[in-house]
């Protein structure tokens, strides 16, 4: 698994340590094995990597938690089995419970395997009088608390007791998604919706707005139609193609696609599959021109060195905290030199001074120099416009 980074206080940091050393201590002989590297930010927040010196494994009384499967209906009435694994299945996923002995119909089981590799599955029902301990329960609230180990992880509905899948027209709702990506310029995924971010989740406003003829509220039909007329262009099979052929035999890349052909599929995971086309195959963020730009970053001037430039705004990023609201600013040079710059307050995002693409003269004093996904990075401070 690769290292994940993220944002958040360190109040957040502390609990979490808190309690993996209390789930270890009470259910689990083994959880997880992390390695968490902490960059202060502010005296608030920290940028966190972590490190994964092995898989997220749950184990229990000798059993090893091996994946959770779950039936789905394709397009055309075909069945087809949802995966979501820490190793590979290598028992028939048939939905019989090795509990209980029935084969009645049941949509979701999970696979456990013995010291010896022998593995079995367990109906959702039967994990409790099976094991003795709900550790699917257990495993839940590990996911639920770490949703930023996966950019994809809490896209992961109905599969650990989440709020399950209802029916609802897909395209629309893929279209939906592409008209607030396309007013709003951003996805925002169900982690990024903390207490402190005051953002909503991009999947639940486009399933408000997709039931918004069936309601009495008319501002919700306004924002449905506006939604709608920004993705006018919209061709919901670019989408299907650009997954369909992906080669990737990953379960994330192939439980997306067989969600784009599901009768009944997840929001989530058709709201993503839209916000990963706009991204690497539209540059809706302008990423892909901005990487082009940047590549070749060099550090300039030396740490307290006061220097004088022109540049130009390529993102601005507001974050909140518990303590308040500060922002991170990006420039590049006319030499293609990446500058970054961790502001406080929010003064500068309600100047239109510093807005996204504006070209502009500032003086700056150097702070530090980073290294960010092969990337050259010169940290700057206490920046004006000239």
């Amino acid at each position: 698994m690769e290292p994940i980074k993220f944002r958040t206080t360190f109040d957040q940091i502390n609990q979490a340590k808190l309690n993996i050393a209390d789930w270890k201590k009470k259910f689990f002989k083994e959880i997880i094995d992390i390695q968490m590297d902490v960059r202060e930010i502010s005296e608030e927040t920290a940028e966190v990597t972590l490190s994964f010196v092995n898989n997220p494994v749950i184990k229990y009384n000798g059993w090893t938690y091996v994946a959770t499967c779950e039936r789905v209906m394709l397009d055309g009435g075909t069945e087809e089995t949802l995966i979501h694994s820490n190793e590979t299945v290598t028992t028939a996923v048939d939905f019989r419970c090795d509990h209980c002995n029935t084969s009645h119909f049941r949509k979701i089981v999970h696979i456990f395997k013995d010291e010896a590799g022998k593995q079995i599955s367990i109906g959702s029902a039967c994990v409790k009088g099976y094991f003795g301990v709900d550790s699917i329960s257990e495993l839940s609230k590990l996911l639920t608390v770490y949703a930023n180990f996966s950019d994809f992880c809490d896209e992961m509905e109905g599969f650990f007791g989440c709020r399950s899948a209802h029916r609802f027209e897909k395209e629309t709702f893929a279209k939906i998604v592409y008209g607030i990506i396309k007013q709003t310029g951003s996805y925002v995924s169900r982690s990024s919706c903390d207490e402190f971010s005051g953002k909503s989740c991009t999947t639940d406003i486009a399933l408000k707005l997709l039931e918004a003829d069936r309601g009495n509220s008319i501002e919700s039909a306004k924002e449905k139609h506006e939604a709608l007329e920004a993705a006018k262009d919209f061709d919901y099979n670019k989408v299907k193609e650009y997954w369909l052929a992906k080669t990737d035999d990953s379960d994330f890349v192939q439980n997306i696609q067989i969600s784009l052909r599901m009768v009944q599929p997840k929001a989530g995971f058709i709201a993503y599959s839209v916000w990963e086309y706009m991204r690497e195959v539209e540059d809706v963020t302008g990423k892909n021109k901005i990487a082009a730009t940047i590549k070749n970053s060099l550090f300039i001037g030396t740490p307290k060195e006061k220097m004088e430039l022109e540049v130009e705004v390529i993102s601005l990023q507001i974050y909140e905290t518990q303590y308040g609201t500060g922002e991170i600013i990006k420039f590049v040079t006319n030499d293609g030199n990446l500058l970054t710059w961790f502001s406080s307050n929010v003064q500068s995002a309600s100047s239109d001074d510093f807005a996204k693409g504006n070209k502009i003269k500032i003086k700056f004093t150097v702070k530090d120099h980073n290294e960010f996904r092969g990337v050259n990075s010169t940290i700057v401070t206490r920046v004006k416009k000239i």
